[in-house]
C-alpha cells in the first residue's frame, strides 16, 4: 500500500495540472503585475488630470511721468534784474543785430547791478551775456515799422532790416555769486599789497644797512612811491 500512494500522486498530477501549486502561483503573478501596472497608469492619468495652479500674474508698473521740457535759462531763483534789450539800430543781417543787442544788454547788466545796495561791480562781456543771462527762447526778430521804413528811403537806405531782441535776467543766485567773486578780488588784492608793501620795506632796510646810513633819506622816499604805487597798481587791476 505505501508504494502504491507515489503512484497515485503522479497520476494526479498527469490527469490534473491544473492543481500544480507551482502553476498555479506563475499564472498569478502575472495578473498581480498587471493590476500594479493599471494602478500606476490609473495614478498617473489622475495626477496628469488635476490641475496645476497658474502663477500670480506680475504687479502692474507704474508708467513713468512724461517729462516736461524746461527752458534753456537759469531760472532757480528770483529775478533781481530783468529787462528786455533791443538793438539800437536795424541792421541788414541778424548777426550785427543780435551781437549788438547783446552789447546792449551787457551795459544795462552793468549799470544794473550798480545801482543795488550794496552794489556790484561787474563788466561782462557778450560772451557772458549769451551763456549766463539772456533767455534764449525769448529771442525776437522783427523789421522796422512802418515809420522807420519810410524814414530809411529817404535817405536812400535799404529798408530791409531787422532789430534783435531779448529778455535778459538776473537772478539772486547769479547776484550771490558776484558778490563772493568780488570779495575774493578784494582779499586778494589787500594780500597783494601787504605783500608788496613788505617787499619794498625789506629792500629798503638791506639797501641802508649797505649804505651805511648816507641814503636813508632818498632810499626813504624811493620805498614810499615804490610801496604806493604798487599798491594802487594791485588796486586797478
Amino acid at each position: 500500500m505505501m508504494r502504491l500512494f507515489p503512484i497515485l500522486g503522479l497520476v494526479a498530477i498527469l490527469v490534473f495540472p491544473g492543481c500544480d501549486p507551482k502553476s498555479s502561483s506563475n499564472k498569478d503573478a502575472p495578473k498581480s503585475e498587471n493590476g500594479q501596472k493599471q494602478n500606476n497608469n490609473q495614478g498617473n492619468a489622475s495626477a496628469k488630470n488635476v490641475a496645476t495652479p497658474k502663477p500670480p500674474p506680475p504687479p502692474e508698473r507704474p508708467t513713468p511721468k512724461a517729462s516736461v521740457s524746461r527752458p534753456t535759462f537759469r531760472s532757480g531763483a528770483m529775478a533781481v534784474v530783468k529787462f528786455r534789450a533791443i538793438s539800437t539800430l536795424p541792421y541788414p543781417n541778424e548777426g550785427d543785430a543780435d551781437e549788438d543787442t547783446l552789447t546792449v544788454a551787457a551795459d544795462q547788466i552793468e549799470r544794473k547791478l550798480a545801482q543795488l545796495d550794496p552794489p556790484v561791480v561787474y563788466h561782462p562781456t557778450t560772451t557772458e551775456v549769451r551763456n549766463e543771462f539772456v533767455r534764449r527762447d525769448t529771442r525776437t526778430v522783427r523789421p522796422p515799422d512802418a515809420n522807420e521804413r519810410a524814414e530809411l528811403e529817404q535817405y536812400k537806405i535799404d529798408p530791409n532790416r531787422v532789430y534783435v531782441e531779448y529778455d535778459v535776467e538776473v537772478s539772486a543766485d547769479q547776484v550771490r555769486d558776484l558778490r563772493t567773486r568780488d570779495r575774493v578780488i578784494d582779499a586778494t588784492r589787500f594780500l597783494g599789497i601787504l605783500t608788496a608793501v613788505a617787499i619794498v620795506g625789506f629792500l629798503f632796510l638791506r639797501l641802508d644797512e649797505w649804505t651805511g646810513g648816507y641814503l636813508t633819506r632818498w632810499l626813504a622816499i624811493g620805498a614810499i612811491a615804490l610801496a604806493s604805487g604798487a599798491a594802487v597798481g594791485l588796486y586797478l587791476l
